[in-house]
């Protein structure tokens, strides 16, 4: 592997605490000082490799885990098995001609995963949009039937595609690879920033006054309820929150929904991606599962984006043994509360 040139320096960022953080739940957001270190990050030529239709990729057979996410909590365990099966049940292409290539998705970019799409695809895509052109970009056969997948595709420089068919592997003689620029759930500043004038200029959104107030229901989601909705809802209609369903919008028109929210609450879930377009000292709270101090994504996208982060833990129905995978169940005089703590303090 060849370093083409190296996109950010090793730096470390302290973290704003909840506003509503509570006395003993510091470590459930990574604990106090709030401070992480963020690796470097470089663009690179990998030459011969290949690419499966997961976004794995593989040199002499073996996968690359630097460009695996979450490598030590999941692949690891079945690193073996999944080379076996590429090899005996994966077609095999071979693109034609000299050309370069470059992979932009990765083992959790769908096609439910459209929080690791924005926040660990579209941050490495940005850095590269001045000379996209330059590069055929690989993108999963799955892509084209996700229109919010496309719509985002479509804000870049892309002049070339190549559609990974599903359960393929395709040969490539050169291939290019990002670093994660920042090990996902995690956020450099600077290339935030970078995203998101990006998307607010695609859409003409000019800063000013946010005024709106959305919860974000995932009642048409196959999974993750609110099993109490009907209550947390009315009460937040008496706060004058309109509630939304973001599968009913294309993306353009949930970004400038989000663009102008003021307060936004919404349950653990891709739906939370969306604080990436807020404006700076709008409020977010999330419906967290219990003593969860695995999952504090979003607490950390609130603070790269200058968005106040409020949470509550509720109560959980697991649905299965995977981590996101439950049901809550919001207390509803805490909720109440918490919704006053935010539309009170500046």
């Amino acid at each position: 592997m060849k370093l083409i040139k190296q996109l950010y320096s090793s730096q470390t960022i302290k973290r704003k605490a909840p506003v509503n953080l509570k006395q003993g739940d510091s470590n459930f957001f990574g604990g106090e000082p709030f401070e992480y270190t963020l690796p470097a990050s470089s663009f690179n030529y990998i030459g011969k490799a290949s690419v499966t239709s997961q976004g794995i990729i593989m040199k002499h057979f073996l996968p690359l885990k630097r460009f695996i996410v979450c490598y030590d909590i999941d692949f690891k365990h079945y690193f073996f098995r999944y080379i076996l099966h590429v090899l005996s049940k994966y077609k095999r292409h071979k693109p034609g001609g000299k050309q370069k290539y470059l992979i932009i998705f990765d083992n959790y970019s769908g096609p439910k995963g459209f929080y690791h799409w924005i926040s660990d695809g579209l941050t490495r895509l940005v850095e590269m949009n001045e000379q996209l052109n330059e590069f055929v970009v690989l993108i999963p056969e799955y892509f084209k039937h996700e229109q919010l997948y496309m719509d985002t595709l479509a804000l870049f420089n892309i002049k070339q595609i190549y559609y990974i068919p599903e359960k393929t592997y395709v040969k490539i003689d050169h291939l290019y690879v990002m670093d994660f620029i920042a090990p996902t759930g995690n956020f450099n500043p600077h290339n935030f920033l970078k995203l998101q004038k990006l998307v607010w200029d695609a859409y003409n959104l000019k800063k000013s006054e946010a005024n709106e107030y959305i919860y974000i229901s995932r009642e048409k989601a196959s999974r993750r309820f609110v099993l109490n909705e009907p209550e947390v809802i009315w009460l937040l209609q008496s706060y004058d929150f309109k509630i939304v369903c973001l599968e009913d919008y294309k993306f353009e028109e949930q970004v400038k929904l989000i663009f102008k929210t003021k307060y936004l609450v919404s349950i653990h879930g891709a739906a939370l991606t969306h604080i990436s377009f807020m404006q700076k000292g709008s409020k977010v709270l999330e419906f967290k599962r219990l003593n969860d101090s695995s999952n504090f994504v979003y607490f950390s996208l609130a603070d790269v984006a200058g968005v106040d982060y409020y949470y509550q833990f509720c109560d959980v129905k697991e649905k299965s043994k995977n981590a996101n995978n439950f049901d809550l169940t919001v207390n509803i005089e805490e909720l109440d509360a918490t919704i006053k703590l935010m539309l009170t303090t500046r």
